[in-house]
């Protein structure tokens, strides 16, 4: 009778235990159901993210940035895009466009003519140019700067100066037809002097710059010429502060090809000021140089990828109302355009 009890009571603990064991699979997989439901269920989001990247529509910012940083790593400023009411462009519709369509396009979203305008442009991938009067001359503003700069940085590598070369002030800004020089500047190295005309647009030094080396403004505008490779001189040429976007794109192209020489100028257009103009919705890799004379805004840049020359910009404005927003975004078109149609695989 004993024995028997003994066996009830152990058969009754086993089948509770069955049951235990049975219960704790059945939870488990269960859970293991809904996790996989729950992965479905992001996947989908995943895929209907993509789905709508790939449309004609233009694209939220969350996307745009998640394709960048995922597929082309391309380094834009979101937030400014976005403060400024800026869209990233539809990819898809960049697809084998041609630039000539892009550029005019921008043009026509702005409400841009062309004879308020020069534009220049070199893409180092497949050689190709475009230009919009790039011959006609025009206010270049503090764009003569960068020119200045780098013929100071033959003259380093010539054995003439030192970057530690004291320049005077020599001529007397007044004397040239220039406005005073500001006041308060002390530094007068040659580094100290190229460095501040580049990154800071500094006047004074800039002036100091072209008067030590030359006699006049107008040799120095015939040194811009040759420097920029433009022979004959176009008509009404001299006299001001004048270039062409072509003569201005031929100086960047000089530059970027030659970083032993002109390697200081590169790295302090890349790191002038803030971001501005053809520089304001890239975070990296654009050097340029400016230049603003009440109605008329400029830039010439030079877009670098590892280091390496991509395409030239140079873009000339005279009584633009929005020129800001007309070189600002027609340089993130061409560049959105670059990495879809020559960097993406």
């Amino acid at each position: 009778m004993k024995q028997w009890l003994i066996s009830y009571w152990q058969e009754i603990c086993t089948f509770i235990l069955t049951l235990l064991i049975g219960a704790t699979l059945i939870s488990l997989i269960h859970e293991n159901r809904s996790l996989d439901k729950e992965v479905s269920i992001e996947s989908s989001i995943t895929v209907a993210s993509t789905n709508e990247v790939s449309t004609s529509e233009r694209v939220s910012y969350q996307q745009i940035e998640t394709l960048v940083d995922e597929s082309l790593n391309i380094p834009y400023n979101y937030t400014r895009m976005q403060a400024d009411g800026v869209e990233a462009a539809a990819l898809d519709e960049l697809k084998d466009l041609p630039l000539e369509t892009l550029i005019q396009e921008v043009l026509e979203e702005l409400a841009i003519q062309e004879h308020n305008i020069s534009l220049a442009y070199y893409n180092y991938l497949d050689g190709e140019t475009y230009y919009i009067n790039a011959n006609t001359p025009r206010i270049a503003g503090s764009i003569y700067k960068f020119p200045l700069v780098a013929m100071y940085l033959e003259d380093i590598k010539l054995g003439k100066l030192t970057k530690e070369s004291v320049i005077p002030e020599t001529v007397p800004y007044q004397e040239q037809g220039m406005p005073p020089a500001q006041s308060g500047y002390g530094h007068n190295t040659l580094e100290e002097l190229m460095n501040v005309s580049i990154q800071h647009s500094h006047n004074a030094a800039a002036w100091r710059l072209v008067f030590y080396r030359f006699d006049t403004w107008a040799a120095f505008q015939k040194a811009l010429a040759d420097f920029g490779n433009i022979d004959p001189l176009p008509a009404n040429y001299q006299g001001d502060n004048y270039m062409t976007a072509y003569q201005t794109l031929s100086s960047l192209y000089r530059v970027a090809n030659d970083p032993d020489t002109y390697e200081s100028l590169i790295q302090d257009m890349l790191n002038a000021e803030e971001p501005r103009l053809l520089s304001a919705y890239l975070t990296e890799g654009m050097a340029c140089k400016y230049g603003q004379v009440d109605q008329v805004v400029n830039d010439a840049g030079i877009y670098f990828l590892d280091n390496q020359p991509i395409y030239l910009l140079t873009v000339f404005t005279d009584n633009v109302p929005n020129a800001y927003r007309l070189l600002s975004v027609l340089n993130l078109r061409i560049n959105e355009w670059i990495y879809v149609n020559h960097l993406s695989s």
